[in-house]
C-alpha cells in the first residue's frame, strides 16, 4: 500500500434489493438527522455436486452510534465534540485474538469517506489504528459506526444455517483477504466434534464470532456438497453516504462495492487516467490492472480492464470481447478482485451511485 493509504483496514453475482430507503430528516428545531435504513439479501449458493463460491460485499453499514464535529485531532487521537462513554470503543481481546468493535468516518473535506480503526476511547476521544492526523481537521464532521463481524452477519451460532461441522474441512468456509499482508483468514462454524462449539478461524481455537468483515473488503464463502439449499440472508443496517476513501493495495485486493445500489465500471471512478491515483490502463489486459468480477452462473471469473492505448477505441474491455463495457455493472452486494501491476498502489474515491429525494 502506498504512503496514501489512509486507514488501517481495510459478491458470487448476488441478488440485492433495498427498502426504507427514507430521505435524511432534519428536524428544524432539534437538528436531528436520521440516516437512509434498508436492507439487501445476499444468495449463498447451494449445490448438489462439487462445491460452489460466492463472492459477496455487504453493502451496508451498521447504524452510526455516534456522530458530531471533530474538535481537535493529534497523532493518533481524535478529540470529539460530544460526550462518549469511557471505553464502549475499545477493542477486544478474546484468547489471543484482537478485534477492534467499531471505526471512524470522517464525512466532510476532501478527505470525506476517510475511515480508521478505533482502538480505544474515553469521554471525549477516540484513538485511531493509524496516524491520520494530517488528513482530519478541526470542524470536519465524523460518524462513528460498530464493525460487521462474523457474528452479526452469520449469527453467533450460526443462525443463517452453513454447513458447520468439526473441522475447515467438512464445513463451509469463510474467507477473507488483507490487502496489507496479503494473507487470507478462512472462518467456519465448529458445529460438533471435541470442544465447544462456535466460529473458529483455521489454525486458532479462539471463538471468532467477534472477527471483523470490513465494509469495503468482500469476502468469498466455499460451499461444501453436503449443503444443496441456496441460503437467502437478509442484511439489515444504514445506507453508507457520500464518497468512500477505499485503499487499494499494490498487489491482490477483494474491495467491495459498499452501497445498497448497483453502478457501472464507467462510472466507478476505478479509472482516473493517472495511473498514481487509479488504475493502470494500457493496450491489453496483460499489461494492466484487472478488476474481476464474478460470474455466478459460470462460476468464473468476468476480467475487465482499461484499455488507455494500442488500435482501437479507447475504454472498459471485457477479455475475450472488442465491444466497450463501461456500462457493465457491479451490482450491490458485489465484491470486485483486483489484481494491481503497479508498484504503489492507490486509494479509490468511490462515489455514491444514487441520489435521495
Amino acid at each position: 500500500m502506498n504512503s496514501k493509504a489512509i486507514r488501517n483496514f481495510g459478491g458470487l453475482l448476488v441478488m440485492a434489493s433495498m427498502l426504507c430507503m427514507d430521505s435524511p430528516v432534519r428536524a428544524q428545531s432539534t437538528n436531528v438527522v436520521t440516516d437512509p435504513v434498508g436492507f439487501i439479501t445476499l444468495n449463498v449458493e447451494g449445490t448438489n455436486t462439487g462445491v460452489r463460491y460466492s463472492f459477496l460485499g455487504l453493502g451496508l453499514t451498521q447504524a452510526p452510534s455516534n456522530r458530531g464535529i471533530v474538535s481537535g485531532v493529534s497523532g493518533t487521537h481524535i478529540m470529539v465534540g460530544d460526550t462518549l462513554t469511557a471505553g464502549q470503543f475499545n477493542q477486544t481481546i478474546t484468547g489471543t485474538t484482537t478485534n477492534p468493535v467499531a471505526f471512524i468516518e470522517i464525512t466532510s473535506g476532501s478527505k470525506a469517506g476517510l475511515m480508521d480503526d478505533i482502538v480505544s476511547n474515553d469521554t471525549a476521544n477516540v484513538f485511531t489504528a493509524s496516524d491520520i492526523s494530517s488528513l482530519v481537521s478541526s470542524g470536519q464532521t465524523y460518524k462513528i459506526y460498530p464493525h460487521w463481524t462474523i457474528g452479526t452477519v452469520f449469527g453467533a451460532t450460526n443462525d443463517v444455517g452453513l454447513t458447520g461441522l468439526t473441522s475447515s474441512a467438512d464445513s463451509d468456509n469463510i474467507t477473507v483477504l488483507d490487502p496489507r499482508t496479503q494473507r487470507s483468514v478462512t472462518y467456519y462454524y465448529k458445529g460438533g466434534g471435541i470442544g465447544a462449539k462456535g466460529w473458529r478461524a483455521v489454525g486458532s481455537s479462539d471463538n471468532q464470532s467477534n472477527a471483523v468483515l470490513y465494509v469495503d473488503q468482500g469476502f468469498y464463502i466455499l460451499r461444501q456438497p453436503v449443503n444443496p439449499v441456496t441460503i437467502s440472508l437478509k442484511l439489515v443496517g444504514g445506507v453508507k453516504l457520500g464518497q468512500t476513501i477505499i485503499p487499494v493495495a499494490a498487489a491482490d485486493n477483494f474491495v467491495a462495492n459498499v452501497y445498497p445500489a448497483t453502478t457501472t465500471l464507467g462510472a466507478s471512478g476505478l479509472y482516473t487516467t493517472n495511473a498514481v491515483t487509479g488504475l493502470l490502463g494500457a493496450s491489453s489486459s496483460a499489461d494492466s490492472d484487472n478488476v474481476e468480477i464474478w460470474n455466478q452462473s459460470l462460476q468464473k471469473w468476468d476480467t475487465y480492464y482499461y484499455k488507455a492505448t494500442g488500435i482501437g477505441t479507447k475504454g472498459w474491455r471485457l477479455v475475450g470481447a472488442s465491444s466497450e463495457a463501461s456500462t457493465n455493472t457491479i451490482n450491490s452486494g458485489t465484491m470486485m478482485h483486483i489484481r494491481r501491476l503497479g508498484s504503489t498502489g492507490f486509494n479509490w474515491f468511490a462515489q455514491q451511485p444514487f441520489t435521495l429525494e
